[in-house]
């Protein structure tokens, strides 16, 4: 490269090593589309011979969506079934609803909480007083805007007996009224499953760990080996953290996409998205570092346009080459998945390009918590040194 100008040759390299960081990545999504069970292939199992089974939802202010997603539960054919509703001080209407739910259905309970003691995130609360109330072999944690397909728990279950599972975990799909936030929910669910590298969970002796707030499936016995949810009190991944804390006490984790069985509209907008994620974002990714926060920043820019300027650059053909592939590599998952689900491909093949919604999402979480302190999530307020202090998962 004699002759050539630095800045030239720094273009090159960072459009063809991006390029091919693009290429392996989409790769390795395809690798875990083919290697993952999809819940649709599973059969639907019978009634009989199925445990007990406790399911925990708590809520904070969720009138609107808890009947609908409830409703979706209470027509399951599962023989042993009970609900425990756990509302974490709501100031909506979300415990009348609940009160009408339970007094048309001897099998949903509810537990009403008003107070929330120091150390602890609401949420992770409600789950250990819900885990204390429920009486099942078997316990779900899910959350209150969370819809179930037919069948759904019967053949969950007995996916989880089958493969002597502890601990079984599900990907709901999360429906959107936009494609760029499709497309920004396709890029966070590739960036959690590559990221835990969730196609390797069920490998005996890994180190792989994974857990989803829509469907956490565990037995009580492996939870009993655990040190409960007061280890996770702080963990603003409380879902993550929980199948963290079951690797490390020996639990066999196992996990599903569950694809038009299994879903929620996760966010309204993408504005909203941004609110909702808020809390856990710059703690979840940056670990509350904001040193780690700027090389986010840098890392994904470099990553997200690499690929456009390789194609785009007009110095050499071998960026250019591997640009195209990349892009290629994109449109070949894209297509995968859409052969695999029947959805819209496009979104999944902008997803890269959405990740920089993603990044400002991230960054507006940074802001946030700088300039507060800590986070506010359930109207309480958490200072980040206690946040750090408790956190569990390290992503």
């Amino acid at each position: 490269m004699n002759g050539i100008p630095i800045w030239v040759v720094m273009i090159l390299l960072w459009g063809g090593v991006s390029s091919l960081a693009w290429i392996l990545m989409q790769i390795k999504a395809i690798s875990i589309f083919r290697r993952v069970t999809w819940s649709t292939d599973l059969p639907i199992e019978g009634t009989t011979d199925l445990p007990a089974l406790s399911v925990v939802i708590p809520a904070c202010n969720e009138a609107e969506s808890l009947a609908g997603a409830l409703e979706s539960l209470l027509v399951q054919d599962y023989p042993d079934l009970e609900i425990i509703l756990v509302n974490d001080r709501s100031v909506d209407d979300t415990l009348a609803v609940m009160h009408r739910l339970a007094s048309s259905d001897s099998r949903v309970r509810v537990l009403d909480i008003q107070d929330l003691p120091a150390g602890w995130l609401g949420k992770v609360h409600a789950l250990h007083r819900g885990l204390a109330e429920a009486r099942g072999e078997l316990i779900l944690f899910t959350d209150a805007d969370v819809h179930f397909g037919p069948g759904f728990l019967s053949k969950t279950v007995a996916y989880l007996l089958g493969q002597g599972l502890d601990h079984l975990t599900v990907g709901p799909e999360a429906r959107t009224t936009s494609f760029w936030q499709e497309a920004a929910n396709n890029y966070f669910g590739g960036m959690f499953c590559l990221g835990l590298n969730v196609a390797d969970l069920e490998r005996p002796g890994g180190n792989a760990y994974a857990g989803i707030g829509a469907f956490n499936m565990v037995r009580r016995d492996a939870l009993a080996r655990t040190p409960g949810f007061p280890w996770l009190r702080m963990e603003v991944l409380d879902d993550v953290g929980l199948g963290l804390m079951l690797k490390r006490a020996g639990a066999r984790t196992g996990i599903l996409f569950g694809y038009k069985e299994l879903w929620l509209s996760w966010y309204p907008s993408i504005r909203e998205m941004a609110r909702g994620l808020e809390k856990n974002m710059f703690g979840a990714i940056c670990r509350f570092s904001y040193l780690r926060l700027a090389l986010l920043t840098i890392l994904s820019v470099l990553f997200l346009f690499g690929p456009p300027v390789a194609v785009l650059q007009s110095f050499a053909l071998w960026p250019r080459l591997l640009g195209a592939v990349a892009l290629a590599a994109s449109a070949v998952s894209a297509w995968f998945y859409h052969r695999r689900t029947g959805g819209n491909w496009w979104p999944l093949f902008f997803a890269p390009a959405a990740g920089l919604i993603l990044l400002g999402i991230v960054l507006r979480s940074g802001w946030k918590c700088w300039r507060r302190g800590g986070i506010e999530w359930r109207g309480t307020f958490y200072p980040v040194e206690k946040l750090k202090e408790g956190q569990r998962v390290r992503i």
